[in-house]
C-alpha cells in the first residue's frame, strides 16, 4: 500500500515564457521555442493527378459531380441540370429514359474528363 510519505513531491512543469515573448495580437513571436514551423505537404508547383475511379464513383452518386471535380465544371453542371430535369419529366414517363441516360453519360464523361486532365498535365492514368 502506498502512503503519502512514500510519494515523491511533484515537480512543477515548464514555466510560461516571460511577458515580453508572449504572443501579442497581430504579432508573431520571434525565436521562441513555441514558434510553429510551417508544414510543407508538396513542393510548390506540384500537380496532383485526378483519379478517374473517384470521378466515376462521384458521378455514380450524383451525375455530373465527377466531371466537376475533374475540372470540367460546365459539362458537369449541364449533366446535373439535365438529370434533374429528367426527374421532373418522370411524370410523363419519358423522364425515366433521360434519368438513366444522363446518369450513365455522367459516369462516362467523368472518366474521360479525368483522363484528359491527366494527359493535358503530362500524367498517365
Amino acid at each position: 500500500m502506498v502512503t503519502m510519505s512514500d510519494q515523491q513531491p511533484r515537480t512543477p512543469g515548464p514555466e510560461p515564457p516571460p511577458a515580453s515573448t508572449r504572443w501579442q495580437p497581430g504579432a508573431l513571436p520571434q525565436n521562441t521555442q513555441w514558434q510553429q514551423q510551417p508544414t510543407v505537404i508538396a513542393p510548390p508547383g506540384t500537380v496532383v493527378p485526378k483519379s478517374p475511379g473517384i470521378a466515376v464513383i462521384a458521378s455514380l452518386f450524383l451525375p455530373g459531380l465527377g466531371s466537376m471535380i475533374s475540372g470540367n465544371v460546365a459539362i458537369g453542371v449541364m449533366i446535373l441540370c439535365l438529370w434533374l430535369a429528367s426527374w421532373l419529366l418522370t411524370v410523363i414517363l419519358i423522364g425515366f429514359v433521360g434519368v438513366f441516360v444522363f446518369w450513365v453519360w455522367g459516369m462516362a464523361q467523368a472518366y474521360r474528363d479525368a483522363v484528359s486532365w491527366n494527359r493535358h498535365h503530362g500524367m498517365i492514368s
